[in-house]
């Protein structure tokens, strides 16, 4: 199968090869792993070589790939999130483009080349009421199908969805990926180490990144963050606003950073961040608890700058203990 051009997952490249080849497709497959690393590229690739027409399948040039690229092909079903960031249920009624109702409408209807192929990118974004009016059409299609679900994780994911899809885990991009793909696109290598080493294998954050403001912002705040550490004053957290930050982003890097940081500590990693963002093993493992559990609470549309001013007067109370290899940016 042609997956030129896309960096990294080489094991499951390799592993949908041969599901491919073995034409024993299962209908509902899940992509699971951290936003931002090429599981949607994969998916589409994987799609395009079920009614690709060339010779190295997908070829990319037939109409059929290209068909599928424009979201034309009339057996081609994607199913995106909203302008807020979720993929809405919709009227049993009258299904507008876009829910999930329009989705299972879609689906039995007749396909013109014998099967229709659906990508959801962001399954887990889709209530639990959403995700119980599609379990039906997962597990029973009108006609032949292959569903696609791409989701950052599996938390939101009711079991019974989970337990109907061949699960296929996708690691973050390798830091000398990003760095390459940077690289190849006109940042110069020094920059392009130290994008990688912030994105945590996240192309995603990794382009955000190329920003210079964006980069530099990110890294004054990391800054006073390690000062309110080793200092205990809190008061010089927080640097200027920017509003090309949000607070998920925001917590993404920071995450990213101090459980780079941790690593290097370790010895597992050569030091590629400033000095002033760089803290001991145990200090970057607390910090690294303080934003993952404002991460869990980032829902309750607290604020984020408040929430870790207040966590760090408690700071030398929190256990430093955490795998130093782990990946923490899509938990």
């Amino acid at each position: 199968m042609n997956f030129s051009g896309i960096k990294g997952h080489e094991k499951q490249r390799a592993f949908l090869n041969r599901l491919y080849r073995s034409e024993s497709i299962p209908h509902a497959i899940l992509f699971s792993g951290q936003s931002g690393i090429g599981k949607r590229m994969i998916a589409e690739r994987f799609i395009k070589s079920l009614y690709c027409t060339g010779g190295q399948k997908p070829c990319l040039e037939c109409s059929a790939c290209r068909q599928i690229a424009a979201g034309s092909f009339p057996d081609y079903v994607l199913l995106n999130r909203d302008e807020k960031g979720k993929i809405p249920v919709g009227s049993r009624d009258k299904p507008a483009d876009g829910t999930v109702r329009w989705l299972i409408e879609k689906m039995t209807r007749v396909p013109v080349t014998g099967r229709t192929a659906v990508l959801i990118d962001g399954v887990n974004t889709i209530s639990d009421a959403g995700q119980n009016a599609l379990l039906k059409t997962i597990e029973e299609p009108y006609s032949e199908a292959v569903i696609i679900m791409l989701s950052e994780g599996r938390s939101g994911i009711l079991p019974t969805i989970l337990s109907r899809c061949m699960d296929i885990t996708f690691n973050p991009l390798s830091d000398q990926d990003v760095t390459s793909i940077l690289i190849s696109s006109g940042v110069r290598e020094s920059t392009a180490e130290l994008i990688a080493a912030m994105s945590g294998g996240s192309m995603d954050s990794a382009l955000r990144l190329r920003d210079e403001k964006v980069m530099l912002w990110l890294l004054d705040f990391a800054e006073s963050l390690v000062y309110a550490v080793k200092s205990g004053n809190s008061n010089r957290l927080f640097v200027g606003e920017s509003t090309n930050i949000d607070d998920d982003f925001l917590l993404t890097v920071l995450i990213n950073i101090y459980s780079y940081s941790r690593r290097v500590q370790a010895g597992i990693r050569g030091s590629i961040l400033p000095e002033k963002v760089v803290l001991d093993s145990a200090d970057a493992g607390r910090i690294v608890k303080i934003l993952l559990a404002i991460r869990r609470g980032e829902s309750n549309n607290l604020n984020i700058k408040n929430m870790l001013k207040g966590m760090l007067y408690s700071y030398r109370e929190i256990d430093a203990s955490l795998p130093v290899s782990a990946d923490f940016s899509w938990l």
